[in-house]
């Protein structure tokens, strides 16, 4: 049975870009492409891929465009590329558009095009200066950091709406309330932390931080999200976990059970699984000779997804926090000299943090399952009918009381 394709990440300029940022993990795939200097996908690839995957999705389809650097390939390929999701989507199929940018191409007509076709910007940007231009510098080693506050200046002068991916590095890490007043103050629309993890040799890289000062990032990142219980800005972390306290099950991938198929299309029309394995071993074919349907029903993807859970460590069976986690991303899944292992780098740092934000967390849930919130009567039915034998709706196949209810009843 073919999987569902939740969305669609496209890299139309391959993993080329216009920056040397020290932890950039995708810069190393060139060596997957070496026959070409610049990696470009042609107009025909971008329309035979959206065109294969519109007619695969339901009725809300996400594509994202990222890279390497996406806006190398300038604002006439993508106006071009627009056109064709509008030609390709189906009757009241609503789509939904995504770039995750370093900002440092953006101008006016790339402000306009933005606004006018509604695309949600994700702006790379890892704090203050000083933060900032530690690790993210062009090729010729320049800091970055006063252009990409000119990107932001830009977009909200144009009414463009973006979220801001933030890299926690050892620079930053002692700095998450900076961080979380620093992105408000530049209306930041959402904030993405992601932990520094990206070199060839897993976390040992001098950029990634520690896993107790990773930790203390989160749960002051938490408490700044928190605010006594009234959330004012979406951290996608934490919203994302309420979101999993509420439905019984994570809408990340890093969090659920199991591995998504959100296909990663490289600018040749090669398709993988996932952002973070866009390697050999790992490759599902090429759109020019598969289409995107039969893609979905390959047992590699089935392979890949099912692995989260498969390769999980026998310790995590015990982990009252299993409900939440799952065991993390695979690709955490290295010790810090690169070496695979089942257990997460940051499992301890995880538990850590999860000790501290679950009565947050509940005290959120029973304020959610009292309140007006359009949802409240479905969660509040469900939460009726539900036994503690009851087999878990989060898919455990443990009893309730065994599995979430302990978390649930803070």
């Amino acid at each position: 049975m073919a999987l569902t394709v939740n969305g669609l990440l496209i890299k139309p300029a391959g993993p080329d870009c216009n920056l040397a940022c020290r932890y950039c993990f995708y810069i190393g795939k060139k060596t997957l492409f070496p026959d070409a200097p610049a990696h470009r996908m042609t107009m025909d690839t971008m329309r035979r891929t959206l065109s294969e995957y519109l007619a695969l999705a339901g009725p809300a389809a996400s594509i994202g465009f990222q890279g390497g650097e996406p806006t190398l390939c300038g604002p006439s390929f993508f106006r071009e590329t627009f056109d064709a999701v509008e030609r390709y989507r189906k009757p009241g199929q609503r789509v939904n558009l995504s770039l995750q940018t370093n900002g440092m191409l953006l101008n006016e007509e790339w402000a306009r095009l933005l606004r006018e076709r509604d695309v949600l910007v994700g702006l790379s940007i890892d704090g203050p200066a000083d933060a900032h231009d530690a690790y993210r510098r062009d090729p010729a080693g320049r800091p970055t950091h006063a252009r990409v506050e000119a990107a932001m200046a830009l977009l909200r002068a144009h009414g463009v709406s973006f979220n801001t991916l933030t890299v926690v590095t050892r620079g930053n890490v002692g700095r998450a309330g900076e961080l979380f007043d620093y992105l408000c103050e530049r209306g930041s629309g959402a904030m993405q932390f992601i932990p520094c993890f990206e070199s060839e040799g897993g976390a040992d890289v001098g950029a990634a931080p520690a896993p107790d000062g990773y930790a203390a990032f989160l749960i002051a990142a938490f408490d700044r999200w928190y605010n006594d219980g009234k959330p004012v800005r979406y951290v996608r972390m934490f919203d994302e976990l309420l979101t999993g306290f509420m439905e019984y099950r994570s809408p990340a991938c890093t969090f659920s059970p199991a591995c998504a198929a959100n296909l990663v299309v490289e600018h040749d029309g090669s398709v993988y699984p996932c952002d973070f394995f866009v390697e050999p071993r790992w490759r599902l074919g090429n759109i020019h000779d598969r289409t995107l349907a039969a893609i979905a029903d390959d047992p590699l993807l089935s392979a890949f997804v099912a692995r989260k859970r498969d390769e999980m460590d026998e310790r995590c069976g015990a982990c009252r926090f299993l409900p939440l986690c799952w065991g993390d991303c695979p690709r955490y899944r290295l010790s810090a000299a690169g070496e695979p292992e089942r257990r997460g780098y940051y499992c301890g740092a995880l538990q850590e943090f999860f000790a501290h934000a679950l009565p947050g967390l509940a005290a959120l849930r029973r304020s959610l399952l009292t309140g007006g919130h359009p949802r409240a009567p479905l969660w509040r039915a469900r939460e009726a009918a539900l036994s503690r034998n009851d087999p878990c709706p989060c898919g455990s196949g443990r009893k309730f009381k065994k599995c979430c209810a302990p978390l649930r009843e803070l």
